[in-house]
């Protein structure tokens, strides 16, 4: 999706992009189903030009680190993610839909971020 058919969500868009770039490691980005939320994230991804980018489909799920090994096609282990991560800097992972997966994501993410201060979770 192009910003171009995204209407009306700049702000949203700059928003998110500037505390991304500007040091904030996780921003969580919160609404009712259907507002646009995934919309706005792919945008940012899109125009993400820090290092790669990463889309997780968390889906129903609650298993981050599986999730996450899926979206970063490595092994599902906790060392496995942090070697990933640690393999490119500036890394924006987008975790689509993790609102199931949220204490298991709170639990993991202090590692993953210490892994790689760059990597960027949206």
């Amino acid at each position: 999706m192009s910003d171009e058919t995204l209407i009306g969500r700049d702000a949203e868009v700059q928003a998110l992009t500037a505390h991304l770039t500007g040091g904030e490691a996780v921003v969580l980005l919160t609404g009712p189903a259907g507002v646009g939320k995934s919309a706005v994230a792919e945008v940012v991804a899109e125009n993400w030009s820090e290092g790669p980018v990463f889309i997780c489909e968390f889906g129903a799920t609650d298993q981050a680190t599986d999730t996450l090994a899926k979206g970063l096609d490595c092994e599902a282990t906790t060392e496995a993610i942090a070697h990933a991560l640690k393999a490119h800097t500036g890394t924006l992972l987008v975790l689509d839909g993790a609102d199931a997966a949220l204490e298991a994501l709170k639990e993991h993410l202090p590692g993953w971020r210490a892994a790689d201060a760059s990597t960027r979770f949206l």
